[in-house]
């Protein structure tokens, strides 16, 4: 949780470091991080978890096995959080922070969308390998994005002009297009033309499946899930 004047309170398993407090023990109380003022929002992985800092600055803690805290590595931090990096020189700047069970997502301040960590599916969306990211990848999308979510092993992107595209694990069906095969290339979810569904206004990921808003003509709208 983050307060009103910022502070970062976590708690429960801290098997990870992902409690953040420089220690493995688990805490039943709310524990506030010393090292993390100045926080806007926060997010949590399986194991790991992601602040989004003043001015957009995104630090991450905790597991680190396939590089879902992006700073450049694949150590584990449990004291603060590394800075997530774009590469080795360039720090990332976001405005919504998400994450997945061992990989994590940001939206940009201009629109973009940037995964990184594990990739073995496909989640992190980055076309061509199956290694983890242990840097920010620019996910290649059609328009600029206005939300972004992160399943289990999937992620998904709400562009401006209101379609959906997701990429990473499909056994479930949870990327929306029409198949179970799945990847790195985003894909446009596919709303079936007879429920008048309109434009999508909101997203979100679960383990494996998916869930949308949608807005047709006089403002009716429906959530839809696959």
């Amino acid at each position: 949780a983050v307060t009103v004047t910022g502070w970062l309170y976590c708690w429960g398993d801290n098997s990870g470091g992902q409690r953040g407090p420089g220690d493995h023990q688990s805490s039943s109380t709310p524990r506030m991080n010393l090292l993390m003022d100045g926080n806007e929002a926060v997010a949590v992985g399986g194991y790991h978890a992601c602040a989004l800092r003043s001015a957009g600055a995104v630090h991450c803690w905790g597991r680190n096995s396939y590089g879902q805290l992006g700073d450049g590595t694949a150590i584990s931090r449990t004291m603060g959080g590394a800075p997530v990096l774009r590469d080795a020189d360039d720090s990332l700047r976001a405005r919504v922070i998400v994450a997945g069970y061992d990989h994590s997502c940001a939206l940009g301040q201009d629109g973009e969308v940037f995964c990184w960590g594990a990739n073995h599916v496909g989640q992190v969306g980055r076309l061509g390998s199956s290694e983890s990211e242990i840097y920010a990848n620019q996910v290649d999308l059609p328009q600029r994005a206005v939300a972004v979510t992160a399943g289990a092993y999937h992620s998904c992107a709400l562009l401006s002009g209101g379609n959906i595209y997701c990429w990473g694990m499909n056994d479930h069906g949870q990327l929306g297009d029409g198949t179970f095969e799945g990847g790195a290339e985003p894909r446009q979810v596919e709303f079936p033309a007879e429920t008048l569904v309109g434009s999508a206004i909101d997203v979100a990921a679960g383990w494996a499946h998916t869930c949308a808003i949608t807005r047709a003509e006089y403002n009716i709208r429906r959530t839809l899930c696959w």
